[in-house]
């Protein structure tokens, strides 16, 4: 089953977008992290790199 936001976006392609964006900021992808809500955040249409800074800042905390 393919997922679309309002946006008209695909749930694998804005996960896609979220691990380049966090490669190309941060220098680590969606899998060197721990797991994040990334389907529930996509539901919520939080923009991808909005998604990548909001797993980096819990990463940063110790929020999971």
């Amino acid at each position: 089953m393919t997922f679309i936001n309002e946006d008209g976006q695909s749930f694998q392609l804005w996960e896609a977008n979220v691990n380049i964006f966090m490669l190309e900021t941060y220098g680590v992808g969606i899998d060197d992290i721990p797991d994040m809500p990334w389907h529930d955040w996509f539901k919520d249409n939080i923009e991808f790199n909005e998604a990548a800074e909001m797993a980096i800042a819990k990463v940063n905390e110790g929020g999971y």
